[in-house]
Formats: C-alpha cells, sequence, structure tokens
C-alpha cells in the first residue's frame, strides 16, 4: 500500500469508539410485522419507556401527484391539522396539545411521513386525534391559504440562502431526467393553483390502505396499536397502489451550475449518483461514503481552508451522495478532494481496516436511533428499501463484513461525474478540478478529445427544496 494512502488510512481507522450497552440492547427485541384492518404495521416494543412514536408511510411521494399538483400531499396533511370529523375546528390542536403531544409531516422523495409522539399512556387518545385527520378531514380554505403562505415563505428563505441554494440547483441538475425531478414540497406554481376540491380529491383518491406503512415503536402494547389501527386507517378504501422504488441513478458526464453572488465565502455541492439501496453493493457504497466524509472533513480542517466539509449519503432510495463544501478557498478544496477519490480508487484495505472503520460508524448510527421516533425510521427503511424485518445491528453487521476489492470497485464506480453547483464568486470557480472525475471528460493521460461540461449560470427548472 501506498505509504501516503497507509497514512489516511490509519488516521481514519485509529479512532477507537464504543457503542453505550443500553443503546446495544436495544436492538435485541425485534420489529413484528402484522395487518390489522389491511393496513400493514411494523410494531417494536421498548418494554419499561414511558413514550412511543407513530409514523405513518405513504408510499410513492410526489410521483403520486405528479407536476402539475406537486407538493399537494404533505399540503393535504398540514391543512387536516385545522380539524377533522371527531375533532372539529381547534378542537384537534387543542386535544393534542394538551395531552403533551406533537405531530409533523416530512415529504420526502420516496414518501411522505405523518408522525406523532407523546406518553405512552396516552396513546389511543392521540392516536384518535392523529388518524380521524387522515380519514375524515375538514380541509377547510382559511388552513389552505395559510398553509401555502407558509411554504412559499420557506421557499423564498431557502433560495435567499446560499448554501440551501447550492443544494437545490445540483439537485435539480442531477434529476432532470429521473423521478426524483420532481420536488416534494412543490413548486410555487404548482401550489398556487391548488384549491380546496383538489385537496378533497386527493385526499379520497390517494389516502388509501394499499399505500401506508404505519410504524409504532415504543411503551404501547402490540394489541392496543393493533386495535387502534385497525379502528381507524382500517377504515380507509384499499386502493391498488404497488411500492416499487425508482431506478438508480448516475450520471454520464459531470455538469456544473453557477450562481454568481458577492459572498464573503463559496458554497460547493456536488451530487453523484449510487446504486439502490436494497442492492448487494449498498453496504460497500455507504461504508465508502463515510470513508470518504472522514478525509473530506479532516483535510479540509487541517489546511485551514474550511470547517464546513464533508459527504452525506444520500437518504433516498435510489442512493447517491452530496459532497459540501464552503471556503474561500474553492480549488484547493476541490483539488483536495480529487487527491482522496484518487487515493481510494487505488488502495485495497485490509479487513482490519475495515472492520475498524465500520466501528468508527457504530456510535454515529446509535446516536441518530436513539429515540423511539429515529428507530422507526431504521425499522421503515430496511422494510421499504431492503425487503425485511431488521434491527440496526444487520445493517451494522453488513458495514463491518464488505470485502475490500467491492470498497475499491464502489469508488471508481460510482465516485465520478458529480453534478456541482457553485455559489459565489464564479472568477474562483475551479471548473477544470471539478471535471477531473467524468467519464466523457478529458482524463489524465487520456487519448480523448475533451467534452466540456455544461457550465450553467441559471437552472432550466424552478428549485425544489432539499
Amino acid at each position: 500500500m501506498d505509504p501516503a494512502v497507509r497514512t489516511l488510512v490509519t488516521a481514519l481507522v485509529g479512532l477507537s469508539l464504543f457503542v453505550p450497552p443500553s443503546l446495544a440492547g436495544q436492538a435485541e427485541l425485534e420489529p413484528t410485522l402484522s395487518r390489522p384492518g389491511g393496513v400493514t404495521l411494523l410494531y417494536r416494543a421498548l418494554p419499561g419507556s414511558r413514550v412511543f412514536a407513530a409514523r405513518v408511510y405513504l408510499l410513492g411521494g410526489p410521483s403520486v401527484a405528479g407536476a402539475t399538483q406537486a407538493g399537494i400531499e404533505p399540503l393535504v396533511l398540514r391543512v387536516a391539522a385545522s380539524g377533522s370529523r371527531l375533532y372539529p375546528g381547534r378542537e384537534s390542536e387543542a386535544r393534542v396539545s394538551r395531552l403533551g403531544a406533537g405531530t409533523f409531516v416530512s415529504a420526502g422523495s420516496d414518501w411522505t411521513v405523518y408522525g406523532v409522539e407523546g406518553l405512552a399512556e396516552n396513546f389511543n387518545e392521540l392516536w384518535r386525534v392523529f388518524a380521524d385527520r387522515m380519514v375524515n378531514p375538514e380541509l377547510p380554505e382559511a388552513a389552505l391559504d395559510l398553509e401555502r403562505e407558509r411554504a412559499s415563505t420557506l421557499r423564498r428563505a431557502s433560495s435567499d440562502d446560499p448554501e440551501s441554494q447550492a443544494h437545490a440547483l445540483a439537485v435539480t441538475r442531477a434529476f432532470e431526467d429521473h423521478p426524483y425531478r420532481l420536488p416534494p414540497r412543490g413548486w410555487e406554481s404548482s401550489l398556487a393553483e391548488l384549491t380546496v376540491d383538489d385537496l378533497r380529491a386527493y385526499q379520497e383518491r390517494h389516502v388509501v390502505k394499499s399505500r401506508l406503512l404505519v410504524v409504532v415503536v415504543g411503551g404501547v402494547s402490540r394489541d392496543e396499536v393493533i386495535g387502534a389501527v385497525e379502528a381507524t386507517l382500517g377504515s380507509l378504501p384499499e386502493g391498488n397502489f404497488e411500492w416499487v422504488p425508482p431506478p438508480a441513478w448516475a450520471a454520464d458526464s459531470t455538469t456544473i451550475t453557477v450562481e454568481e453572488r458577492p459572498l464573503a465565502t463559496n458554497y460547493i455541492r456536488g451530487v453523484f449518483g449510487g446504486p439502490l439501496t436494497s442492492a448487494k453493493e449498498y453496504p460497500a457504497f455507504e461504508l465508502a461514503t463515510i470513508i470518504l466524509s472522514n478525509f473530506v472533513e479532516r483535510g479540509a480542517r487541517s489546511a485551514g481552508i474550511s470547517y464546513a466539509a464533508g459527504v452525506v449519503p444520500m437518504d433516498r432510495a435510489a442512493s447517491g451522495g452530496y459532497y459540501h463544501v464552503s471556503t474561500r478557498a474553492p480549488g484547493q478544496a476541490i483539488r483536495g478532494l480529487n487527491r482522496i477519490i484518487s487515493s481510494l480508487s487505488q488502495v485495497i484495505f485490509n479487513r482490519s481496516d475495515i472492520r475498524q472503520a465500520a466501528n468508527n460508524s457504530e456510535r454515529v448510527y446509535f446516536e441518530l436511533n436513539e429515540t423511539p421516533g429515529q428507530q422507526a425510521d431504521v425499522i421503515a427503511r430496511a422494510y421499504l428499501l431492503r425487503g425485511r424485518l431488521e434491527s440496526l445491528d444487520s445493517f451494522l453487521d453488513e458495514l463491518h463484513s464488505v470485502d475490500p476489492v467491492d470498497l475499491r470497485r464502489v469508488v471508481r464506480r460510482y465516485f465520478r461525474n458529480f453534478q456541482w453547483a457553485y455559489v459565489g464568486d464564479t472568477d474562483l470557480l475551479p471548473a477544470e478540478a471539478m471535471r477531473l472525475y467524468c467519464d466523457e471528460c478529458t482524463e489524465p493521460g487520456g487519448d480523448r478529445e475533451p467534452v466540456k461540461s455544461g457550465v450553467r449560470r441559471k437552472p432550466e427548472v424552478e428549485t425544489p427544496g432539499h
């Protein structure tokens, strides 16, 4: 192994982290699957816990609504908080507040999540309020106007923030030919046209049992949860939806989208494709992304060019990753990234290095899955994306068993053809360095004629949210 590469590997795996026994012990209780009233339910008990978290996943995300009604699904659920048949008007929200609980709606590319968390002793009453909003929402026009204005305000704030704008520009370009091109929160134009009748028609047609996955984790008995789900969501129409993950994506060439702004620092986001999360090579891809992020962060800090640099695995069924950095030295940052990718594409890790790198990921994984709500998300993702019931330990075991050759293979296959977005001083744009890992661009020592990547000043479509 090259001495420089060995130094990088040693720096990464030399940190010793341990998993607190109280967290590791939680993984011993496996989730169970049932279908009360025809609704798919995953349940996991946390004996002794006084709290619970419930999640309803509406599968399909914005692809169910399509381009003309993008953003309608989270809008329906937020407007529904203003009242339902059993809890009209302000009574719905007042009842939830009195019980010291909270509900939320989270829009994603693969599904929309509607959740509630509270004390286990209040589960039945909270669930009735929570579920009635899905089954019998009032959907008043005043609430629609309020939520639409709220969404518009958040979108404007996001576009004003240079880091968020860099993300939006990169994602827009990366997914322009993929189902993920539809923004989960919608476009300004799509939201502006929606009426109360549109919301009611959508709720009646698309809030159906075949689209639902319910996950409950906490100190509530399984029988109690089954009875509550059957009595409420079990009354919804069956529907004929079938959950199928979108296709994997990876760009054929590098692109660069630029937005010039007079800023004290420059914001760069690079999106690259990966395998489906259900694919056999996904654990190797995620571990490689984690390793890359460690090197990027340590390198940027040690060089003094950024305290905000790293690589994050894409939280979607069709996976990928996001490189991010804010820096006054963008050329130095991108050249540093290229050196790291080049080193990782050459090295064959020792199995002991891989095991230690996986060990170093464990505490982060467990810290991100301490609460019932976080655990519910892990259970749901394993079932939807990997097709099985599993605990966090199952995936960590796969990280430990990644083959060194597979690790290098995914680096060579996926850590290229970045879809770049750059917001800042365009005189400092490191375009040639950004094009280095590109199948259709000039490569060092290559015989092919250069194919210039597109450098665009504005996105071709409205930029979506995160």
